[in-house]
């Protein structure tokens, strides 16, 4: 190929030149503001370079087109497709490769002819990117969610949807725009999540593949149902105070001897901790799980009675309708409304309607630790960790007084909220604080990184955010 000669390359190689000089800087030197504001520009310098390479690994594939053959840029490179090219020069993984091309393709405009082009399909999202305003992962998220509501959904929801969406993306992390995405999916979608529980449900299967060293590869393709079920016994697992399906050669490895406090000289046996990794123990109590249903339901036409609880989540109005969506905790795609009302007959779930404010039952005066009623109350409410930008679901969580037990605070769902154990420990040792609003938690920052000191509303019902994206978009119809 021919050396390139192209202005940007001058720019490219100034840019480089005084990055090199910036990484020299040792950060351990950096006050704490110096270190925050190194982390959030040097990201904001990244979403630029994230643009430029999607736009080129596009440009890339559109050169390197199967019609032009062996006139195409990748075969002349000696690569037979594009995202090989990319992956050769860009020194990249192949699936990273082609996830660039994917994105760069969404946010170009599109040629109908020679030299004739349209604005790209999703504008918002493709100036957002170019402009380094949203990082490529909350784009992909947006992308996904857009591609999938598209066949279905009004024009104008579609573009309200990418607009309000990429909004919260300049602000929030790419884990809370995919929820937020799967959420507007739900609001869009007239006819309820039922044809894409079809789908999902005709996608399932399970597939086996001779490994290396004895062992065998599975590949289980499960719907959001079954993924709550898997993700429930092994988060169930991982709480557990006694491990599970543990082996004898485990046990024995996690065990030491101590000795007898009696003065005999005697030892004993002692269980320390569990010698697994995380995958090792997961695997252990699945199939540990799979032999005891075996057992249980050798002599049944049935099943094997759950020990877990899973949360179905809908409103009234929409179960009273037939229409519209739930959602399932730790499954991340809703489910419908006819899913929700067979969970409702099913052995291990628990269904929880809430009505058309999102209000939950008072339950009164309790002891100081919170009964699972109330924990499962919480997680309708408050969708999980309250924490901003965490991910942790509700079954990975524990309600917090609000007005603390010791000082007069009552037990109860409205002097509640739910963190998982690392933020709530933060809570306890930090400058933060925590207060009830109209029934619902909001958290309030010290006044160093926010001297107005605003409330920040904490949650993020699945449930309640689909019923204010539906309010959103009839409201925008009406005017």
């Amino acid at each position: 190929m021919e050396n390139a000669t192209h202005p940007v390359f001058g720019l490219l190689e100034t840019a480089s030149n005084l990055l090199v000089e910036a990484a020299a800087y040792a950060v351990g030197t950096f006050t704490d503001d110096d270190l925050t504001s190194l982390i959030s520009r040097t990201e904001e310098a990244g979403r630029l370079i994230d643009a430029m390479r999607a736009s080129g690994a596009a440009e890339m594939a559109e050169r390197s087109r199967y019609e032009l053959g062996d006139e195409g840029l990748s075969f002349r490179l000696g690569h037979r497709k594009p995202q090989h090219a990319i992956e050769s020069l860009a020194r990249v993984s192949e699936a990273e490769a082609f996830r660039r091309m994917r994105l760069g393709k969404a946010i170009a405009p599109r040629q109908v002819s020679p030299g004739v082009f349209l604005p790209p399909t999703y504008p918002v999202v493709s100036a957002a990117v170019q402009s380094g305003r949203l990082g490529v992962e909350s784009a992909g998220h947006i992308l996904k969610a857009l591609d999938v509501s598209a066949p279905h959904a009004d024009s104008a929801d579609l573009a309200e949807a990418e607009t309000q969406l990429v909004m919260e993306g300049q602000y929030a992390g790419a884990d809370s725009i995919k929820v937020q995405a799967s959420v507007w999916v739900a609001a869009l979608d007239p006819d309820g999540a039922e044809p894409r529980d079809e789908d999902i449900r005709s996608r399932r299967g399970f597939w086996q593949s001779r490994g290396k060293d004895g062992m065998t590869k599975n590949v289980w393709m499960t719907g959001p149902v079954e993924t709550a079920r898997i993700n429930e016994i092994l988060i169930e697992a991982d709480k557990a105070s006694i491990p599970r399906f543990l082996s004898e050669e485990d046990r024995a490895q996690g065990s030491t001897t101590v000795p007898v406090d009696d003065g005999s000289g005697d030892e004993r046996v002692e269980f320390v901790a569990d010698p697994r990794t995380r995958a090792q123990r997961h695997s252990d109590v699945l199939f540990g799980m799979l032999g005891a249903g075996m057992r249980a339901s050798a002599d049944e036409t049935g099943g094997v009675r759950s020990t877990t609880t899973v949360l179905a989540v809908a409103t009234v109005a929409d179960l009273e309708a037939g229409i519209g969506t739930g959602w399932i905790d730790t499954a991340e795609e809703p489910v419908s409304i006819e899913t929700i009302k067979e969970l409702a007959c099913s052995d291990g779930y628990q269904t929880i309607l809430l009505g058309r404010f999102g209000e939950v039952l008072y339950l009164g005066k309790k002891p100081r630790l919170f009964s699972p009623a109330q924990a499962r109350a919480l997680a309708v409410r408050d969708g999980g960790c309250c924490w901003p930008g965490c991910p942790e679901p509700p079954r990975r969580c524990e309600p917090h007084h609000v007005i603390e037990y010791q000082y007069g605070g009552p037990t109860d769902i409205n002097n509640a909220m739910l963190f998982c154990e690392a933020h709530h420990h933060m809570l306890h040792r930090s400058a933060f604080t925590v207060k009830m609003v109209d029934g619902r938690p909001a958290l309030i920052a010290p006044p160093w990184l926010d001297p107005q000191q605003e409330l920040q509303p904490l949650g993020k019902s699945r449930i309640q955010l689909t019923s204010s994206v539906r309010s959103r978009l009839n409201s925008k119809r009406r005017t």
